[in-house]
């Protein structure tokens, strides 16, 4: 069986934009992805054809399992983007720090030449 929704949403397409490429109407296709139907083998072959083996991803026993590790993959992706922008966060502050002391520094080598010019 296939996980034709989980397979759709992955190749970022629409119920009809999937329906035409099978050449069958949405109606149907909406009926195969909700579970009242099951996808003829035709149809598989059909999506063979057209992506190869990236559609053997998307053969599963129950179709929620599918969903499911999608879900755990992008909230764990999630997760590493969100400590890369901490990541960067703090790279800034302390970048920020940095050129703060340098810029102290030589305002301090300025002050102090121009005190020593006066003398």
């Amino acid at each position: 069986m296939i996980d034709i929704k989980a397979f759709r949403i992955a190749k970022n397409l629409l119920q009809k934009d999937l329906a035409e490429i099978l050449g069958i109407s949405r109606t149907f296709y909406t009926s195969i992805e909700k579970g009242r139907r099951t996808l003829p083998s035709k149809y598989v072959e059909i999506l063979r054809a057209k992506y190869g083996a990236e559609i053997d991803k998307f053969v599963v026993d129950n179709p929620y399992d599918t969903i499911s590790k999608m879900k755990d993959d992008y909230e764990r992706r999630l997760e590493e983007l969100r400590q890369q922008v901490a990541d960067l966060i703090e790279t800034n502050k302390l970048l920020a720090l940095e050129l703060k002391n340098r810029h102290g520094d030589a305002r301090r080598e300025e002050l102090a030449t121009a005190v020593g010019a006066e003398r």
